[in-house]
């Protein structure tokens, strides 16, 4: 290819004006162009061995050093270091709402849309790896601390919500075992129904994969000592006998209904011959995304008899529509599903007083480390129960540690009510939580609170500058050096780190 120079002879703007010889020089002259710069720049590119001018000259070429050296008479290219390549910055959220810029492939179109309408808050699991280092402090030997049934409160007889505490008469433990859920050993039953007016050949699974495997996911991430999940899902939806809007109450999240009974017992019976419910924890009704997503939300109340037998309960939520925005909308996000899920089994309850704390406070942060434990993700040896009378000194692994360690310290202040240390950092499904908001994390559960959004508290230490307009408490947690009294208890945190924090109780 000539390399000499050579003149461009250019047209008008208007092309239609243009001869067209001069048209095919214009196009010739940008390859010749191209292919000319392309040609020097791969020559000049040193290779090892090859021929260069000036000693001690230098390049980096695709991460790798070549110095211009002498060989004999001859300079020559010679691969000296391989550069190093520096990694990329994590990204730093300043808010658990934060739009994850490096969220997973499957889930990046529905963080962004919905972004725009609710906090999106967690789509991914960040494993925390936990140093080979220990903190030097004096630890309580566990044989000095109180009886783990001190600190185990007892869910009351007779009440079946909110549950907060633990069965203890055959009563509570028989429905404990019926409605608990989640839970490290369950089958959930996908549950897909379409409408007799819009019928739809898809496929629940291409539609809802991405829930359904993050469910999963959370399962067998949460649980600290093993996890047994099945998710079962049919290859195509089942019609119900009626058009979408004979169904009453289906519209909106909202309060149970007679009518709203209607409609899950028409999905039962018009599924029931072609899924086996056999052993079902919980199911979850979808249906397919061309619904309008006016027209149906997203409720945790339903159940239903099927030929296996009972399903205690159902879970219905809204068509995903990554087009539309609406009210309904914001039950489409993953830890939203999770936070029905949790109403739809034992009902733990809303937090109004947790702040982001939690799944069912506002629903933007991971399950609280008690409502983990009394669901059976976390085992009594990872508690440490600590009297509230005596100085103890306590080592607990952040939260967002995957494994059975000891990752609570609970205190019992009364026969219903206990106060709950657990150290918070930004891992796990709270990879959202800023760094400067890490720290140990103090709240009190009390089951004999039943009022709607009562009975979880979490304590916001009194130096912080400010209350956050919303009441969040994002910045609860202790740092090292902080303390904060509750009911008569002092909690100090008098050494922290990425071991996770070492607290101190002691009587005031």
């Amino acid at each position: 290819m000539a390399k000499g120079n050579f003149t461009l002879d250019f047209c008008p703007s208007n092309l239609q004006n243009c001869p067209m010889h001069k048209v095919i020089a214009v196009a010739l002259t940008t390859v010749l162009i191209t292919g000319t710069f392309t040609t020097v720049a791969s020559a000049a590119a040193p290779k090892a061995g090859a021929k260069c001018t000036k000693l001690n000259q230098t390049q980096s070429v695709d991460g790798s050093k070549f110095t211009c050296v002498k060989s004999g008479t001859k300079l020559v290219w010679k691969k000296t270091v391989v550069a190093a390549t520096q990694s990329k910055p994590a990204f730093e959220f300043r808010s658990v709402c934060d739009f994850d810029p490096e969220s997973p492939t499957e889930w990046y179109r529905t963080e962004l849309f919905l972004s725009f309408i609710t906090c999106t808050s967690f789509y991914k699991y960040v494993p925390y790896l936990l140093p080979d280092t220990k903190p030097a402090d004096a630890i309580t030997p566990t044989n000095e601390l109180g009886n783990i049934e001190e600190c185990k409160i007892q869910q009351p007889s007779g009440q079946f919500y909110p549950w907060r505490g633990f069965a203890k008469d055959s009563q509570m433990q028989n429905y404990y075992s019926i409605y608990a859920s989640p839970r490290p050993k369950m089958i959930i039953q996908v549950i897909p129904v379409t409408w007799a007016d819009l019928p739809y050949s898809g496929a629940p699974q291409k539609d809802y994969g991405h829930y359904f495997k993050f469910f999963e996911e959370w399962i067998k991430n949460s649980a600290d000592n093993g996890a047994d999940i099945q998710i079962r899902v049919p290859e195509k939806y089942y019609s119900l006998p009626k058009n979408l809007d004979s169904y009453k109450d289906i519209e909106k999240h909202g309060q149970p209904t007679p009518d709203r009974k209607v409609f899950w017992s028409d999905s039962v019976a018009a599924t029931d011959p072609y899924i086996n419910f056999s052993g079902t924890t919980l199911g979850i009704l979808v249906v397919p995304p061309t619904t309008p997503i006016s027209k149906f939300g997203g409720n945790p109340d339903g159940s239903g008899n099927s030929s296996e037998g009972y399903i205690p309960h159902i879970l219905s939520v809204p068509p995903i529509n990554l087009e539309v925005s609406h009210p309904n909308s914001q039950l489409s996000t993953p830890h939203m599903w999770m936070h029905e899920m949790s109403h739809a089994g034992l009902d733990i309850g809303d937090y109004y007083n947790s702040g982001i704390w939690g799944s069912v406070g506002s629903g933007q942060l991971d399950q609280l480390g008690w409502d983990k434990y009394i669901e059976g993700f976390m085992n009594d040896a990872q508690i440490r129960c600590a009297p509230a009378d005596r100085t103890t000194t306590h080592w607990i692994v952040p939260s967002a540690a995957k494994g059975p360690y000891q990752k609570l310290v609970v205190v019992p202040l009364s026969q219903s009510k206990v106060l709950v240390v657990e150290s918070m950092r930004s891992a796990g499904y709270n990879y959202k939580l800023p760094k400067n908001n890490q720290g140990a994390l103090v709240y009190t559960v009390d089951v004999s609170k039943t009022a709607h959004g009562e009975g979880t508290d979490v304590y916001r230490p009194d130096n912080r500058p400010f209350e956050p307009r919303d009441g969040r408490k994002v910045d609860a947690p202790l740092k090292k050096g902080e303390s904060i009294t509750v009911s008569g208890v002092k909690i100090s945190v008098i050494n922290s780190g990425t071991f996770g924090d070492v607290i101190k109780i002691e009587k005031q």
